[in-house]
């Protein structure tokens, strides 16, 4: 499964320049950028927030308020950027072309996305 993430990942970020999800991506880095935190694409964010909790690098309050930043500021420039609403569109083609057994593997993918939104929303509701 995680092959087929990262497969899928491969495809949709190094894909298609003109891709209407390449335009989305663009626009949210940008929007981003704006924002001070220069991240490539939401997962690269939010491995960003998982790289410093893993190293402890800073006091639990700090990465808290800076996952919660973080969370807000995706949030908003995925609504600017369209982002989501392009990656579904990616994704159901590219998935179009794929055997059945391996779409079976695409469920737990996205529990996985749906927890991470609900995550999102837990944070930035505390705000």
């Amino acid at each position: 499964m995680i092959a087929l993430r990262v497969a899928i990942d491969s495809s949709i970020h190094q894909g298609n320049r003109a891709s209407p999800y390449q335009g989305a991506l663009s626009i949210w880095e940008q929007c981003m950028a704006g924002q001070g935190m220069p991240f490539r694409n939401p997962i690269a964010a939010a491995d960003s927030i998982r790289e410093a909790v893993a190293r402890k690098s800073a006091s639990e309050e700090y990465l808290r308020r800076r996952e919660k930043r973080t969370a807000i500021a995706t949030v908003g420039c995925d609504g600017t950027a369209g982002l989501a609403a392009a990656l579904r569109v990616q994704v159901e083609s590219l998935t179009t072309s794929l055997p059945r057994e391996t779409t079976g593997w695409l469920g737990p993918l996205v529990v996985a996305r749906s927890q991470a939104v609900a995550r999102a929303g837990q944070i930035i509701s505390k705000s």
